[in-house]
């Protein structure tokens, strides 16, 4: 299949309940910082976060003595002001033995200067700029060539932010400002390229040099001149406010006074696991980010306002930032790339304004981290806002799940034979129990530690197209051939249900609430009340359908577990993914024919339970499948076909985590993980056993087994094995 269109996200956020922290053992706060008059704040697609030692664990700090009321009169914002050189006007420098003027004659700025740079994809958040400065060489040695300037001397403040300059090297422009040289008496123009925040239209850039700042405004001054905002925020030790016991809200700003500065700061969202690491992943060029044993990455997004502060900036390092897993400092940080805009380095002058994101670590057994500032100031980074629905939870991921880190040792372990092309699988939410349905219209219940044949149901007339245990593991259900959906009472194996869904059945799936979801290949779905046989709601994948597609037939279908996200593979070779809620369509992409005589459609689809992912399989000579990430669709990257002949790709699933995913490629199961693989089209890890055509395949929720049937009715059990 020639799906090319792969989607990245920087991400839905995951929502989790939260719950008040126990009273940790923290550090005492960090001694006072001091300020530099050459501040920098590293900016680059590939900023290294330097890898600091584990804060020592101390006795709890006092309780922070509420700030007095005088204190909390209502704040104001304002715009950064600087004495700088109007834009076309020109300053006097000195440089060695050499005197010269330097002039910002002109710049050019987002668009415009998005088509000069239109081979280099400005980071997510940012504009680029493009600054047209003219140097005159006054004074200086006769009969001696120099370059007045280098990059390096120049910054960018962008809303008071300083941002390094990081991006000449991939500048397709003439006449770099590193490249003029000059006779005394000569003048010259050069190029120097920044990259600014989207909403900043009063950029600054800076010339530093010998301990001396030169200013240079980039645009006319603004009239009338931008008011100041009056705000009241949350103040830190009020009523606890920010401390360890009630760690500010998601989203909320606190006031933070520093070492006789004012700090507004938020966490607005976080990311973590597969959904941190996509972003690590692109931000480091492909280099998976590392972490230790029992850990995985995260991402937070802050925005941090500085209220006042000396006349030089006010730096803020990253070791101040570090995570909290139930009271106790995370691990040092280990040095990862970070994504644009980076904060792993913060430099902000008065009334300056930052936003971006701070790569961190945390233990994977934490659902509830807490991020903490100087050791006493602390947020949460779970939404406790949201109140959590029964749906919305999820069993947690096996310690030996099968992950970019365990699929080497994958190995096939229990071996059943059905008799009967195996048409789908499906594991017991406690792994103890394996469906597998068929052509033989039998439904085979296994013991998936013996292997054993616990009993058989044969309830079915006709081809059994997909098997759903419930989240209670109290039911099964399974979409039959002829219309029919039947549900068995696990504990004695009898038939308690039977509805006619109106059409040759295809999917049958539970929600977390004890729903069942019902899938015709005409593409009716049904949400069914199960105890009491009612249609809740009837839905139609026709209305997310292109005029393009001629033949709308299903072949396949696969939804989350909240039943929030639907997607469906149909036969005119498109593959479209759907919000069930509220119908708008979020990925429809086509099966592009490499070879014409090849009428494409597309065969199999899987979606990952959580990180934003789909998985296509199709049908057609060496372009059989693609991924796409469904979270934000307006990056995409090519992705060519998985570089085999086999014609037909009729299985392909994800790990529920979204870590691996897996498709039937002839007798073989080739698996990817998004980490890096999946991303850049090569294979990861293929798992032989089966003789013949690979046609199911199944995750048990927790990703410790996988299945896998084929069409002779073999059946295969893989996990992953302690031993490599």
């Amino acid at each position: 299949m020639n799906f090319k269109l792969i989607f990245f996200i920087p991400f839905l956020a995951l929502i989790f309940a939260a719950c008040t922290p126990g009273s940790p053992v923290l550090p005492t706060p960090a001694n006072t910082p001091s300020s530099t008059s050459n501040p920098t704040a590293t900016l680059s697609p590939t900023a290294a976060l330097t890898a600091s030692a584990t804060p020592t664990a101390l006795p709890l700090p006092p309780t922070p003595q509420p700030i007095p009321a005088a204190t909390h009169a209502a704040l104001t914002l304002a715009q950064p002001q600087f004495d700088a050189v109007p834009l076309g006007k020109c300053a006097s420098l000195v440089e060695g033995e050499a005197s010269f003027s330097f002039c910002v004659r002109s710049i050019l700025i987002g668009q415009q200067a998005a088509s000069k740079l239109f081979k280099v994809q400005v980071p997510s958040g940012l504009q680029w700029v493009i600054v047209i400065p003219e140097i005159i060489y006054d004074h200086g040695p006769a009969n001696q060539r120099v370059q007045l300037v280098h990059e390096d001397l120049f910054n960018i403040i962008s809303k008071g932010h300083v941002l390094k300059n990081d991006f000449m090297q991939y500048t397709p422009v003439s006449n770099h400002l590193n490249s003029v040289t000059l006779l005394p008496g000569e003048t010259s123009q050069g190029y120097l390229v920044f990259a600014v925040y989207q909403d900043d239209d009063q950029p600054v850039l800076r010339y530093e040099s010998q301990g001396k700042a030169t200013y240079f405004a980039l645009t006319k001054p603004r009239l009338p001149a931008a008011e100041a905002l009056p705000i009241t925020p949350a103040w830190f030790g009020d009523q606890d406010m920010g401390s360890a016991a009630h760690p500010v809200a998601l989203g909320k700003t606190i006031a933070y006074d520093w070492n006789g500065s004012t700090l507004l700061i938020s966490v607005e969202r976080m990311l973590h696991g597969i959904n941190a690491r996509k972003e690590l992943w692109a931000a480091g060029g492909g280099q998976p980010a590392a972490t230790g044993d029992g850990q995985e990455n995260m991402i937070v997004y802050l925005h941090i306002h500085l209220l006042d502060a000396p006349s030089t900036p006010l730096d803020l390092k990253s070791t101040l930032f570090n995570v909290y897993n139930q009271g106790q400092p995370a691990a040092g940080q280990p040095e990862i790339n970070c994504p644009m805009p980076c904060l792993n380095k913060l430099s902000l002058y008065v009334n300056g304004d930052a936003s971006g994101w701070l790569p961190l670590v945390t233990a994977a057994s934490d659902p509830q981290p807490v991020l903490g500032f100087n050791n006493e100031l602390f947020f949460a980074l779970t939404d406790s806002s949201q109140v959590q629905s029964p749906r919305a939870v999820y069993p947690a991921f096996a310690p030996d799940a099968i992950g970019p880190n365990t699929i080497k040792n994958v190995k096939s372990g229990v071996s059943l034979q059905q008799h009967s092309v195996v048409q789908s699988l499906a594991f017991s939410p406690d792994n103890k129990w394996l469906a597998s349905g068929g052509d033989d219209h039998k439904i085979h219940i296994w013991d998936t530690g013996s292997g054993d044949e616990i009993t058989t149901l044969t309830d079915s007339k006709a081809m059994v197209k997909s098997v759903s245990f419930s989240y209670d593991q109290k039911w099964l259900a399974s979409a039959n051939g002829d219309e029919t959906v039947m549900v068995w009472n696990t504990a004695n194996w009898k038939l308690v249900q039977q509805f006619n869904q109106g059409g040759s059945g295809l999917f049958a799936g539970f929600l977390a609430d004890g729903s069942l979801v019902s899938v015709n290949q005409a593409g009716f779905i049904t949400t069914w009340d199960i105890t009491g046989g009612v249609k809740l709601k009837k839905d139609t994948t026709q209305k997310n359908i292109s005029p393009k597609c001629n033949d709308s037939r299903l072949n396949g279908f696969d939804m989350t577990f909240d039943g929030s996200i639907f997607a469906a593979a149909l036969d005119c070779g498109y593959g479209v993914v759907w919000d069930a809620n509220t119908q708008a369509r979020l990925v429809t992409d086509a099966n592009r024919a490499g070879d014409s005589r090849v009428k494409p459609y597309t065969s199999a689809i899987s979606l990952s339970q959580i990180g934003g992912l789909a998985a296509y399989g199709g049908s057609y000579y060496h372009q059989i499948g693609f991924l796409v990430d469904i979270s934000d669709i307006s990056r995409q990257l090519v992705l060519g076909g998985v570089g085999t002949g086999t014609p037909n790709i009729p299985a392909i699933a994800f790990a529920p985590s979204g870590e691996i995913v897996a498709a039937g490629i002839g007798s073989t199961i080739r698996t990817w993980w998004p980490d890096g693989y999946v991303w850049t089209g090569r294979k990861a890890i293929d798992l032989k056993g089966h003789a013949v055509q690979v046609t199911a395949l199944k995750f048990s929720t927790d990703a410790a087994l996988l299945a896998s049937g084929d069409y002779q009715g073999h059946i295969l059990i893989w996990k992953a094995s302690s031993q490599p």
